[in-house]
């Protein structure tokens, strides 16, 4: 959890993919994209390793709760058949309680470590750190949102259940 002083005795910087970048892609660029595909087998390994841990049959049943995924989002994932985003990490990170070595070997393939001069970045790493469940975590992130991201013009994380 984070504190209301924490927050504003932090400087946040705007990613780059926010400041209106070009269309055009680099090579340097596509190494993102290469990286993405491995970004759903490790996606896939971390929820199967959750669903057999804590014995949960049927495959999906409670996660979306549990991280306030849909459960196609979930299996749509898991199949390699969506791009996964780091809102949809944020999610998974912090509702399946991983560690924040984990959850930053994910994110390191989809743009990079949770940093601290992010907004959204930071209030995971101390949820991850936490163990914040997964409402105050989506609430927190919307409130400092409105009040730290200059591009901010809706809630970033939804709730698919109050």
């Amino acid at each position: 959890m984070v504190t209301e002083k924490e927050m504003a005795e932090r400087v946040f910087v705007t990613p780059k993919e926010k400041q209106g970048t070009s269309s055009y892609v680099t090579a340097d660029e596509m190494k993102r994209f290469e990286q993405n595909k491995d970004l759903n087998n490790e996606v896939r390994k971390v929820i199967n390793k959750y669903v057999e841990k804590n014995n949960i049959k049927p495959k999906y049943f409670g996660l979306e709760e549990i991280c306030q995924l849909s459960e196609t989002t979930l299996k749509k994932s898991v199949a390699g058949t969506i791009k996964i985003t780091r809102p949809f990490l944020y999610k998974l990170t912090v509702g399946l309680h991983l560690s924040l070595e984990e959850a930053n070997n994910l994110f390191v393939r989809c743009g990079g470590e949770l940093r601290e001069d992010c907004v959204e970045d930071y209030i995971c790493r101390n949820a991850l750190r936490d163990g914040d469940d997964i409402i105050k975590f989506i609430d927190e992130v919307n409130k400092y949102t409105a009040i730290y991201d200059n591009y901010h013009t809706v809630d970033k994380l939804k709730k698919l259940y109050e």
